[in-house]
């Protein structure tokens, strides 16, 4: 017989055995936190660092007198049996602080746009037909975003979600439609980062559930030459502290090291950016200004954001601490959520439901009939 409580009773204890070693080598490392340099590490081991010191207090400026835009896309899909329905649509929430009572609030294109609505006919398999759904809401947040700086003069625009492409948006065979579709939304990026620095405009993306591994790899990397300098480290020598380090994300160790109001040092988006599958394809598109990456903790009881910003021709360093300093006030709002409020309103307007997508589902085949191609899978049409 299935003996549910003896299983959860191993997990549970698997779990406390593996966050007690997570606690023991975080308090290990926060003992040196305020300390700790590596301007003694080798340049070759610091190159992708741009900064000295693991962490660095943030003090929140006051934003009366900036504009701030949140940009957002929202999207629903379906399967069917001979095509792909795609439902989309982006906002741009634009925060203008003219007095310290709170901001004035307006949208591009619309408080609430129209959606797109986009049926694709082209044959594609379910990762393909995933990666086309993401290409296609990338589109609508990136002309929102470039068309915004057009409209408005805007100080801070930001995005929700990375300045990039993740990965798992880039087509695996090359010379298809998908292709030409990913390629065009390498431009429109190229397109908004010249933009943003046509206009003078701080661009940076948030990403709030990253799943990044980027900072343990540092760590990982510099902690043997840290062991070595500061004896306060020694006790990890204790234990398998590289195991530890394999367990754990960026956000799950920065939770438990960072205090509120405090950010780590700036890193570049990649150790290896020549080598990086989406950074090669901004240079092949002449882009050369790297992105940098930091993390924010901005209240108690939520992981830190991730913030990635374009250096552009801004000095790097001054540049975070200004976006921190806006930011932090930003996503303070509530101890157990730390979205900036610009992002949140843009989300609230660009959300799409899956009653949108279904209003458009039965409007096409009341047009059209039932014909086959708009047949729903059956997993999704079962009687019984």
């Amino acid at each position: 017989m299935f003996d549910l409580q003896r299983q959860v009773k191993n997990v549970v204890k698997n779990l406390i055995k593996i966050e007690k070693s997570k606690e023991t080598f975080c308090n290990i490392l926060r003992s040196i936190k305020r300390k700790a340099e590596i301007s003694f590490l080798p340049k070759i081991g610091r190159m992708d660092l741009l900064e000295d010191k693991f962490t660095y207090s943030v003090v929140p400026t006051s934003l009366k007198g900036l504009c701030i835009a949140g940009v957002d896309g929202g999207i629903v899909s379906r399967s069917l049996h001979c095509a792909d329905m795609i439902v989309t649509r982006a906002v741009a929430a634009i925060f203008r602080y003219e007095s310290e009572n709170g901001p004035c609030v307006e949208y591009f294109p619309d408080k609430f746009p129209e959606p797109k609505i986009i049926v694709n006919i082209t044959p594609l398999n379910r990762i393909n037909s995933e990666i086309n759904a993401n290409l296609e809401r990338l589109k609508a947040e990136l002309e929102v975003a470039i068309k915004t700086q057009d409209e408005y003069t805007i100080d801070v625009i930001l995005l929700n979600g990375s300045l990039l492409p993740q990965v798992t948006d880039k087509p695996f065979t090359p010379s298809t439609p998908l292709t030409k579709k990913y390629e065009k939304i390498i431009d429109l990026y190229v397109k908004l980062y010249e933009k943003s620095m046509e206009t003078n405009t701080i661009l940076a993306g948030v990403i709030e559930d990253s799943r990044s591994t980027r900072f343990m790899q540092i760590i990982n990397r510099i902690l043997p030459h840290m062991i070595y300098k500061y004896p306060e480290l020694r006790d990890l020598l204790n234990f398998d502290y590289r195991q530890v380090l394999r367990l754990m994300r960026d956000s799950d160790f920065l939770f438990r090291f960072l205090d509120v109001g405090e950010r780590t040092l700036t890193f570049q988006y990649s150790e290896n950016p020549y080598e990086h599958p989406i950074l090669k394809d901004l240079k092949n598109r002449g882009w050369k200004q790297p992105i940098a990456v930091f993390y924010l903790k901005t209240v108690e009881f939520d992981i830190p954001l991730r913030i990635e910003y374009l250096t552009s021709k801004f000095d790097p360093i001054t540049l975070a601490n200004r976006l921190a300093s806006i930011i932090y006030p930003l996503s303070s709002y509530h101890p157990e959520y730390a979205t900036p409020s610009v992002i949140v309103e843009a989300d609230a307007r660009a959300r799409l439901l899956e009653s949108d997508l279904e209003i458009v589902y039965d409007s096409l085949v009341h047009a059209m009939g039932m014909i086959p191609s708009l047949l729903r899978l059956r997993r999704d049409r079962r009687p019984f």
